[in-house]
């Protein structure tokens, strides 16, 4: 097997890491042997509120950096990255000299989509102190969303040398090796972190059992496939979206609403039933829980055993099962809504992920050199976006969303407007799923679930920002843009990134869309007959 020597160090005790910790020779690491604070503690526990009470007291005289790092932590979690910059900026200024001080200022500009000024920080970072395992974390974060991954996972090793103790560092570096090393990584977190959240205990468990039991969704061969869209109908008539349908061994059905956004292949319990899934660890299927599928079916390609999601249904708006363009990330996708087909083409050469292979940094491949760049977060595909000729940061490519959205804060400049004539419904969790509500009539604002699961949360508010916008993205620029604005911080959230918004069906429609996952690459070509021909 060819795993790099710095991979092979993530499997060894904690205490050979410690002594191996030094990121170059010619540099000792002191290891931080300071005792647990009850805001630390507090951040572990996954308690985020009182970690900031704890470390915005910490801050009245001279603050240490461990208060102003956990506080720029504790501020992040809770989705105020304004707030983290201001902190972070603080800390800089305080202490300028500082690397740890320079990462936390990296960590608050990235969180905010700041990237250009998030790898300046941490540049700085680590030229002031190589030691810090925040700074080159956060590197190799930034190093991900472009596709360069072997560097992305030098950094992720750095890191986790420099802090073997680290919980979530550890969780990411292990994420970036082959399935069984990876199950190996979290086995060991779960051995030696007894004090992680019941909660998130019990995923990195299933987890660890998925990759145990190869649960890749390989597909059987890599010949590539032409795989049939179904549409699915807004008011029986207009297509809101396509569905790959999907079999699992038996005769019974299953549409699988084809999702950009979704990590994977994410159910309903109906759906479940239908596609025989097993949990990954026996005894564990109340939803939210792991499993898999034996085999699986869609077209002409066949799918090894598959790791999916189950989810409480109202979860997924119409309670529709999806499934994440991501999952088919070993092929360039092409993705024709005239002929309602899905292309898979395999790359030249190996597979990208395989017991033998090394992450690879992103290439412009024959044919691609006039595609746009695209960052690719896991599974999510998020391009610059401007509009009106002002930039609005990184926006969500989402083929499941019906409405094109702007969050509120890059909405605020173009003054949107209360809109109580537009009809949705969805929900505004981790898989942000709005559409006009079929039936049309009034608006019926319950329909909407919030982050909290419940209906008519927080973020229900609608507005219009307008209808005949211009809005630049991914080298095009489609004419009488219409935009709504709403709250996609649970997105933001989940992606750990400020998005601007969000690209629906509507305007996605409009395209022939090709995506190259491997080099973080991405093409829209407008459809010429898209004027002519009807919206169904």
């Amino acid at each position: 097997m060819r795993i790099h020597h710095a991979l092979l160090l993530l499997l060894l005790p904690a205490s050979a890491l410690i002594a191996q910790q030094a990121p170059t020779a010619s540099v000792t690491c002191s290891v931080d042997t300071s005792a647990p604070t009850e805001g630390s503690r507090a951040l572990g526990a996954e308690r985020y509120a009182d970690a900031e009470t704890f470390y915005a007291a910490q801050m009245k005289g001279k603050p240490s950096i461990a208060s102003y790092a956990g506080l720029v932590d504790a501020q992040i979690q809770l989705d105020k990255p304004d707030q983290a910059l201001a902190t972070a900026r603080q800390a800089v200024a305080a202490l300028p000299n500082s690397g740890e001080a320079h990462a936390l200022l990296g960590d608050a500009e990235f969180r905010a989509s700041h990237l250009d000024e998030a790898s300046a920080a941490y540049a700085t970072a680590i030229k002031l102190d190589k030691c810090s395992a925040r700074a080159h974390f956060g590197y190799g974060r930034v190093e991900g969303l472009y596709s360069r991954h072997a560097n992305e996972q030098k950094q992720y090793a750095i890191a986790h040398r420099l802090v073997p103790t680290n919980a979530h560092i550890s969780e990411v570096t292990f994420a970036t090796l082959p399935p069984g090393l990876h199950a190996k990584g979290l086995r060991n977190i779960l051995a030696s972190a007894p004090d992680l959240p019941p909660a998130h205990r019990q995923r990195l468990e299933q987890q660890a059992a998925l990759l145990e039991a190869a649960a890749t969704c390989r597909p059987a061969t890599m010949d590539g496939a032409k795989l049939t869209l179904t549409p699915i109908f807004l008011n029986g008539v207009q297509t809101r979206d396509y569905a790959l349908r999907v079999t699992a061994g038996g005769p019974t059905a299953v549409n699988l609403e084809l999702d950009s956004t979704a990590p994977g292949i994410v159910l309903n319990s109906d759906d479940a039933k239908k596609l025989n899934v097993k949990p990954a660890v026996a005894g564990q299927d109340t939803p939210p829980y792991l499993g898999y599928v034996d085999s699986m079916q869609i077209g002409p390609m066949q799918l090894g055993k598959c790791s999916v999601s189950v989810v409480p249904d109202a979860e997924l708006g119409h309670r529709y099962s999806v499934i994440g363009t991501s999952v088919f990330r070993d092929f360039k996708l092409h993705l024709d809504w005239v002929a309602k087909l899905m292309t898979l083409t395999p790359y030249p050469g190996p597979p990208v992920v395989t017991a033998e292979s090394a992450p690879v940094d992103a290439t412009t491949p024959d044919g691609e050199q006039r595609w746009s760049r695209a960052l690719i977060d896991d599974h999510r595909i998020l391009v610059p976006a401007v509009v009106q000729k002002r930039p609005v940061g990184l926006m969500m490519i989402d083929t499941s969303s019906t409405l094109n959205m702007l969050s509120p804060a890059a909405a605020t400049p173009f003054k949107p407007s209360a809109d109580q004539t537009v009809a949705v419904e969805g929900v505004s969790g981790n898989l942000v799923r709005i559409f006009r509500k079929d039936g049309g009539g009034e608006t019926d604002r319950s329909n909407i679930i919030g982050v909290d699961g419940v209906a008519g949360g927080k973020n229900v508010p609608i507005k219009r920002v307008g209808d005949s916008l211009t809005v630049a993205f991914a080298g095009n620029q489609p004419p009488d843009f219409a935009l709504f604005s709403f709250d996609i911080s649970a997105a933001s959230h989940t992606a750990g990134l400020e998005l601007g918004g969000i690209l629906g069906y509507t305007v996605l429609r409009q395209f022939y869309i090709d995506i190259d996952y491997r080099n973080g690459l991405i093409n829209l070509t407008y459809d010429l007959g898209y004027p002519l021909r009807p919206t169904t």
